[in-house]
C-alpha cells in the first residue's frame, strides 16, 4: 500500500519553489494559540488553526470547522 503523504509531499515540494505555499515558524503558532488559549475570546473548538492563519499571514483559510 502506497504512502498517503507521499503524495502531499511531492506536492509540497513543487508548490514550495515557486511561493505558493510557506512554512511557518511552529514557536510563532504555539506561542499565538498560548495567547489565544488565555484570551478565549473565540468560538472554534481549534485555536491552533487560529494560530497558524495569524502566524502566517494568511487571507485564505478553509476549512469545515463552522465555528470558525
Amino acid at each position: 500500500m502506497q504512502n498517503p503523504f507521499l503524495g502531499f509531499r511531492e506536492w509540497a515540494s513543487q508548490a514550495q519553489r515557486p511561493g505558493n505555499m510557506r512554512l511557518v515558524d511552529q514557536v510563532q503558532v504555539k506561542s499565538r494559540e498560548d495567547d489565544l488559549r488565555e484570551e478565549s475570546n473565540y468560538r472554534s473548538n481549534d485555536p491552533r488553526i487560529i494560530a497558524l492563519a495569524q502566524a502566517s499571514g494568511a487571507r485564505l483559510l478553509y476549512s469545515s470547522d463552522k465555528k470558525l
